[in-house]
This record gives structure tokens, sequence and C-alpha cells, in this order.
């Protein structure tokens, strides 16, 4: 608990005047000459009994203080779930929910495959390169913090999954001569449908147009500007602020309860977890639901749980979603398997940790939990609800969400769950190795990746912002590459591009990306699904969406350039900012230049646009 204003200014009032007074009251400054019988000894044992005793009088006055705000404060939440409790016993609202949303399907064209000799550079044809020297990779590497992660415990073998085959390197390039493959028929524009968002994300003036036909042909000598259709540009949001408890959590000391073990991704995970809370529902109504919660909230051990979840998502760096998840798998768990009652524990758990969460229940007398979220999400039912704006609230529980009974109460200082990914979650080990060579580069990279973290990965929703396919992307883009991944990886790559100049680094890394083995969504998920830069890494075939966000993610960590994402209808590239001219298509937003970096091209280099794509229907989004 943070003390207040008051308690610490009197903290700091009181150490100033114990230091004046100390000086003040010595004998000798105030004309007391000490007997000559006394010795030092004795002075020095009068001065400390009157410090402790100075000391015992303060701390009771801050023990007094503290004990008054934490009254307040108890008599606060105890006002609030009172009037939580009577709410739940009146009748609650019917509304009819909507159902889930599929999730987005765009198809993907075929990449290109650029023959060798088509871009190797001649001396008397020279692509103009100005850009400066990447840093020193001392300097570079020094620049990383290094985050501590867990101490090793025993890892609980998670349920089988098909192990990635290693990555199979491409076949030699082909014959000096082109590759000539038929044009694809750009697939439709992918649109959902959706309700009407809060917030609309920031559009900014269309970026200058220099030249009407786009450059498709090997790069040259010469520089030219995209038409494109429109641009974005992500607000700038904080995306590490968590929701709090509308109090303090106070952890009772007299009682210890009992402790319960579970996992949660193949990580082993304790809480005190009292017997007491092993609460029944004798009916799934109005009545039967707030007859429980009464029971619950008079419960101080509940805190004592909920002060060990809140520490978990510390300790763990667990995201909004993650934490949400491992809050259902301690209910589940400790109940023996999803029921109304693990139901219950979850979304109580979930509101006292801060976050905009509702109970309600359907026809099947199955009880559900609705939470609030910044981002649409697809692929859960969801309700709009009509006493909070008509935020969309999304369904977790239940079978059947389309008719339901919804009570509305709202605790104070609740936010919405986010979808964003600050921080890489730290679960238990469980390697997968993988080895890795790129296309043009003698560099050869060993890594392993946690595969309890792509399975939880693989359980993240798809998050939209508005009613278009553009921003799902802007959150993977988001998320950092695991610490795990970077140790290995990023001190090789560091080396390779030390020296050289931004636009020969670019195209290294680009090289790497390249190298990944392309597969189609729909025939690997059967669905669009965006991978996170580690699931990319992971997994034996990639996408263009993945390839470009992987792209994105390591210009920025490993040169430090600001980069963008270009959406093709049925295609996602990248772009750069370099810090000088190079040769190729670039886009111009706000006076900076943002060459064009597509990954899906095989042996392609920075500045060169995919064949069969119409730049005049592409968006920029810039990152």
């Amino acid at each position: 608990m943070k003390p207040n204003k008051f308690i610490v200014s009197l903290v700091s009032v009181i150490a100033i005047s114990l230091s004046s007074s100390t000086a003040s009251n010595s004998p000798v400054r105030n004309g007391q000459i000490p007997s000559v019988n006394e010795t030092a000894e004795e002075t020095k044992a009068k001065a400390i009994d009157s410090y402790e005793e100075f000391k015992r009088r303060v701390q009771a006055e801050y023990k007094s203080h503290q004990d008054e705000a934490v009254s307040r404060y108890l008599a606060f939440r105890d006002s609030v779930l009172s009037e939580f409790v009577k709410h739940m016993h009146r009748p609650w609202e019917k509304y009819d929910g909507k159902p889930a949303v599929p999730k987005p399907i765009d198809k993907s064209i075929e990449p290109e495959i650029v023959p060798i000799d088509k871009d190797v550079v001649k001396k008397d044809n020279v692509p103009q390169d100005n850009t400066p020297t990447v840093k020193p990779v001392e300097e570079e590497i020094a620049e990383q913090p290094k985050i501590d992660t867990p101490a090793p415990e025993p890892v609980v073998e998670p349920e089988p999954t098909p192990v990635p085959e290693p990555v199979v390197e491409p076949e030699p390039a082909p014959a000096p001569e082109p590759v000539i493959e038929p044009e694809p028929t750009p697939a439709p524009e992918p649109k959902v449908e959706t309700p009407k968002p809060q917030d609309k994300p920031v559009k900014e003036d269309k970026p200058k147009i220099k030249r009407e036909q786009p450059k498709t042909a090997p790069i040259d000598n010469s520089i030219y500007a995209l038409k494109v259709k429109d641009a974005i540009e992500v607000p700038n949001i904080n995306i590490n602020v968590r929701p709090v408890p509308f109090v303090p959590v106070i952890v009772p000391s007299e009682e210890t309860p009992d402790i319960f073990e579970f996992t949660f991704f193949g990580t082993p995970l304790s809480v005190r977890l009292d017997d007491s809370c092993n609460f029944t529902l004798a009916s799934i109504d109005n009545k039967g639901i707030a007859t429980a919660m009464e029971e619950i909230t008079k419960n101080d051990l509940i805190n004592v749980t909920l002060g060990d979840c809140l520490d978990i998502r510390k300790e763990l760096k667990l995201c909004d979603w993650a934490y949400l998840e491992m809050l259902m798998e301690l209910s589940n768990a400790y109940y023996g398997g999803d029921c109304n009652e693990a139901t219950l524990l979850t979304g109580y758990l979930f509101c006292m940790s801060g976050y905009k969460m509702r109970y309600a229940y359907n026809q099947n007398k199955e009880l559900i939990i609705l939470f609030a979220s910044d981002q649409f999400i697809t692929d859960l039912p969801f309700l709009s609800m009509p006493s909070d704006g008509y935020r969309n609230y999304y369904a977790l529980g239940g079978k059947d969400s389309s008719k339901i009974h919804v009570c509305d109460f709202a605790f104070p200082n609740e936010k919405c769950l986010s979808l964003y990914v600050p921080e890489v979650p730290l679960f238990a080990s469980n390697n997968a190795d993988i080895n890795f060579k790129l296309h043009s580069y003698p560099i050869n990279l060993n890594y392993s990746i946690n595969k309890n973290l792509i399975d939880f990965y693989e359980t993240y929703p798809t998050p939209l912002t508005e009613n278009d396919a553009y921003s799902k992307w802007i959150y993977y883009a988001r998320t950092p590459l695991s610490d795990q991944a970077k140790e290995a990886i990023y001190p090789v790559i560091k080396k390779a591009i030390e020296g050289k100049s931004e636009y020969a680094a670019v195209n290294i890394i680009m090289d790497w990306v390249e190298t990944y083995k392309y597969g189609y969504d729909d025939k690997v998920w059967g669905y669009d699904r965006a991978f996170f830069p580690d699931e990319t890494i992971f997994y034996p075939s990639s996408d263009c969406e993945d390839h470009a966000i992987l792209f994105t993610r390591l210009v920025t960590d490993l040169i430090g350039l600001k980069t963008a994402l270009i959406y093709y209808p049925g295609h996602l590239a990248a772009a750069v900012q370099f810090n000088g001219d190079v040769a190729g298509d670039y886009i111009e937003y706000k006076g900076a230049k943002y060459t064009v970096c597509d990954p899906t091209i095989y042996y392609g280099k920075a500045g060169r646009t995919m064949r069969g794509v119409s730049n005049d229907q592409a968006t920029i989004i810039i990152l």
C-alpha cells in the first residue's frame, strides 16, 4: 500500500527535526557540560535511548495514520461491494447478443523470385547509396536491456503438438532468364462487418504523389515516388499501462490459506487459495448468483488469492489477454473443470483486478463473463452494452450468447482489456532448436524458441480497430521478439551488418526474412492468421504479412530506423525510412521518404516493388 501525501510529509518533517534536534540538543551546544563522572559510553547510551524513544513515537504515529488509511480503503471497498451485491439482486437486463465475426480471410499472392544476376551491381551502374553506416556491434548490444528470467522449475509436458520441420532451403536460383509467372488476380480487399467502434484511428494527409506509374523493373540508378491510396499513422499510446484494483489489495495476515498449484502454458504456478473460497451456486439466476457473490465479498481470504494473481501478472510479464487466460486456468483447475463456479471465480478476480467485466447468464443456465476491450475481437460473441455507451463486451463461457441476462454494475476506475503485448510473457522453458542459413550471405543462425510461448500466441484472438483489416498488423508489429531469440540471433546479425551502410544492412536483414519458406494461411490454418515475430522464426512456413512484420521488427531493433507496412489488396510489404537517398521505389509521407522493402521477393533488394500489385490501391501504415 502506498502511503498518502500526508504521511510522506510527516516522515520528512520528522527526519529533518530529528537531524536538527540531534545537533541542537548536544550537551555542549546547550551549554550543558557532561558530568566529569559520566563516561563517553554512558553519554552515547543516553543518546541512543533518546533516539529509540523518538523512533517509537514516530512509528506509532505512522502506524496510526496507516491504520486510518486502511480503514478508509476497506470502508470504501465494502460500500462498493455492498452496492454490487444489491445490484445483482435486482432483475438483470435482457439483451440479444451478436454472433462472433469470423476471422478474416485474405488470400495472398504468390511470392516473386528475382533471378540472382538481375540484381548484381556492375561497376558502371552503382545504385545510389549515401546512407550512414550502422553503429558498432558492442554499442548496439549494450543498449539492449537484459531481463532476468525466473529460476528454472520442473516443466509439465504440454499436450503433444506437431514438431516444426527443419527449414528447407529454397531450390537453387533459376537460370539468368527472368522467371515469368502468370499475373495473379488480386483478391478482394478484406472487409469485416463490425459495429461502429469507439475510437477511430487518426488518418493523416495522403502521401505526396510524384509519379503516376510505379516502377517494378529491377533496380537501377533512378528514384521513384509511388502513388498510394491512403495512409494510416498509428497513434502514440502507452501500451504498458495495466489496470489496477479500484482500492489497494489489503491482504489479511492473521490466517495462512492453503497453497493451490496449477500449470499455465507449461509453467508451474501456485497461489494461496483457502478451502473457504470453494463457493457453490445454488441456481443460475440473479438471486442465486447474488447470494454466492455476497458470500465471496465477505471472505477476506479471497484477497490473498487476488494479491498472488497480481504478483504473477507482474513476475511473468503477462499482457491483459494472458492474465485473463491465467485466471481461467486457475479457476478451472481449482473446480476440476469448466463450470459455472469456475466462471464466477474468474469473473470476480478479473473485475477486482481493475478490468471492465459484467456477469451474464443465458437461457441454458450457463454463467457467462462479458469483458470489454478497446479493440474489436473476431471469433468471440459480443454485446453492445447500452449502459456503457454501446461499447462492445465479449463473451467467455456458455455455448449460447444470443439471449442473455446481464448485470451491468460498473466498478470505479475499471479499464478495458487491451490486446497489445508490450512484453513477451516469461513462461517456463520448453525449447525447440532451429538451425537456419541465409540465402545470399554466409550467415548461420542457431537458436531456440520456447514452445510454451508459441502455444500461448496460438490462443491470441485477432484484434481489429475500425472495420478494416489494416489495423490488426499493428498489434503484431509492436510486439517485441523474445529475449531468448534476441540473445541467440541479434549478436550474429549485428556482427554481419557492422560497418555497412544502412542500405546494405537492410538488405542483409531482408535476405534473412526472405529465406523463411513461404506458405499460405488458408492452406495451413484455414483462415488468415498473422504471426508474432517469434512465431515466424518458429513455424516451417509463413506468408507475406508475417515476413513484413518480422522485417520491420528487426530493422527497428538492429538498425534503429523508422519503418512502415504497405498493404496492397492480397499482399503486405514493408518500407524503411533511410537517413539518406537510395535507388528504387519510395513513398513520401509528411516529407519523409519510405523506401519499399518487400521481404516476399526472393533475392530482392530494398527499393523494389512486387510485380503484379497496384500501388494506387496501396495503404501505407506508419509504425
